[in-house]
């Protein structure tokens, strides 16, 4: 049964017998008392860096309404799976980026998951790895009745076409001694310069990647420039996204360092994104023509943990800090500008009962002996429901 409230706020409600099931806000779901149905059984992790989801990506764009997805791999998937619907970035905007949804697979053929119903949203995924790119990735959702990680649990490093994000449900306790750890998964940051007395790349956001440039990238930090082919660089700027990332260090000419990235998203995750990448730091003069003058890499931002389970205990944490920037060469001789670290990521948790530590700090910005240092990137966002 499903009732159409007339509100801003909430659209409609779902009932299954007595339970609320599903509310719908201003385009996006949440899921309140929903901890799936337990068909994966119990987990156990012990190792290192496990990752328990599978991804693909749509490979053309489609409209809200419909309950046919055209995808790059549908052989990662089943029938009667849910899965998470995630628009990771949009240049254009429209669908904006962030939106997401989750459903249930009615059926699999080769290309194709066709869902048990339609859309809410529409979304756009036919230009990846640009710098105006347009994905949207698809996640199944393993449905768990309990879960036990002593070791840690990690998604796939964001690669522009899948990867970034933790999801699972849980219909009983999750206990976590280990940790849930999405650190450095989200936008990748932008690339240190490599060409005498040029400028960093831009970390990535959800528009696309960056280019050379000391402006932000949206969320991601600036690329560390340098000021009429002098002796001093510039550092790379941090992510931003909870938080704006701070702007890079120069010595001697400020102005020329790689800008801190701006904030994005909404405080309750109603659209959820990867943290941004910091900017890549300014090559030196590199006069011997060693390499070792290159700029610095901006760290990575951090990726998504999306956590629907009963309770959650345990002494262990769920991390998404953003990836420090990278520091230059110790053997150096000239003034090459740092990394900025990348921002941190999204920490999204519907529990009766939450019992450990949650952690989005931004990654610190690369160091440089002489001074010229990559910015802090700033922090992400958590929300816990």
């Amino acid at each position: 049964m499903v009732i159409e409230i007339d509100s801003d706020e909430i659209r409609s409600i779902t009932i299954d017998g007595e339970n609320v099931v599903e509310v719908t806000t201003d385009g996006n779901k949440v899921f309140p008392g929903d901890y799936g149905n337990g068909q994966d059984g119990s987990l156990n992790v012990s190792s290192s860096n496990v990752n328990i989801n599978n991804y693909t990506y749509l490979d053309s764009n489609v409209s809200s309404g419909s309950n046919e997805l055209s995808v790059n791999n549908s052989s990662v998937f089943d029938s009667g799976e849910e899965i998470l619907i995630y628009q990771v970035q949009s240049s254009s905007g429209d669908p904006p980026a962030g939106n997401y949804e989750i459903k249930r697979i009615s059926s699999i053929s080769s290309g194709s998951i066709l869902l048990e119903s339609g859309l809410i949203n529409s979304y756009t995924s036919n230009d990846f790895n640009n710098t105006t790119s347009n994905v949207t990735i698809i996640v199944n959702i393993p449905e768990y009745t309990s879960v036990n990680i002593s070791g840690s649990v990690s998604p796939d490093q964001w690669n522009g076409f899948t990867g970034g994000v933790t999801i699972f449900k849980c219909n009983g306790t999750t206990d976590i001694d280990g940790n849930i750890n999405a650190t450095g998964r989200g936008f990748r940051g932008g690339l240190g310069e490599t060409d005498r007395f040029g400028t960093g790349d831009q970390g990535e956001s959800y528009e696309g990647i960056g280019v050379e440039s000391r402006s932000a990238n949206e969320g991601g930090g600036g690329g560390g420039g340098d000021p009429n082919d002098s002796n001093t660089e510039g550092g790379g700027g941090g992510g931003g996204y909870g938080s704006s990332g701070n702007d890079g260090v120069i010595d001697n000419f400020p102005g020329d360092e790689g800008s801190g990235g701006n904030t994005y998203g909404t405080s309750d995750l109603s659209r959820i994104h990867l943290g941004s990448g910091g900017g890549g730091g300014s090559m030196d003069d590199d006069s011997d023509g060693s390499g070792r003058d290159r700029g610095s890499n901006g760290g990575n931002g951090g990726g998504i943990v999306f956590v629907i389970s009963k309770n959650i205990t345990g002494s262990g944490s769920i991390i998404s800090n953003g990836q420090d920037g990278e520091d230059v060469l110790n053997d150096s001789s000239e003034e090459p500008g740092a990394g900025g670290g990348g921002s941190g990521g999204s920490i999204k948790i519907k529990t009766d009962s939450m019992g450990v530590l949650t952690q989005v700090s931004g990654g610190a910005g690369g160091d440089n002996p002489h001074g010229e240092l990559g910015g802090d990137g700033g922090s992400g966002r958590t929300h816990i429901m």
